[in-house]
């Protein structure tokens, strides 16, 4: 009983966890950024561009994210647009590079 008590509590981080995992490359966590700071969208176009990545790297990184729900992508004319899923997403990000920046600090950087 103890163990079916566990496994339900533990389902929901499935889906979170998978979100994590594809976060954990510094190209998607960039992409985010990027994302976040434009006010939720950009063009394919204008990430090509800011990234530097190929055609077939920006498309793998973000159908990685596509598929865990963390983008979404539309089509205007022959331009495709690419947005966070949830504005949460990004601030999210964004507030935890803040964090860990801050964290990283020297001790006599951090001010009193």
């Amino acid at each position: 009983m103890e163990s079916a008590r566990w496994s339900a509590g533990i389902a929901p981080f499935g889906r979170l966890a998978e979100s994590f995992r594809v976060l954990g490359h510094p190209v998607r966590l960039f992409l985010l950024h990027l994302l976040e700071q434009s006010g939720g969208e950009l063009s394919c176009a204008d990430l090509l561009r800011r990234t530097g990545a190929t055609k077939a790297a920006l498309s793998q990184h973000l159908g990685k994210m596509a598929a865990a729900g963390l983008v979404r992508t539309r089509r205007e004319g022959r331009y495709l647009f690419v947005a966070l899923a949830s504005p949460e997403v990004g601030q999210a990000c964004s507030r935890l590079c803040a964090s860990l920046r801050e964290g990283s600090r020297a001790p006599d950087e951090n001010p009193t």
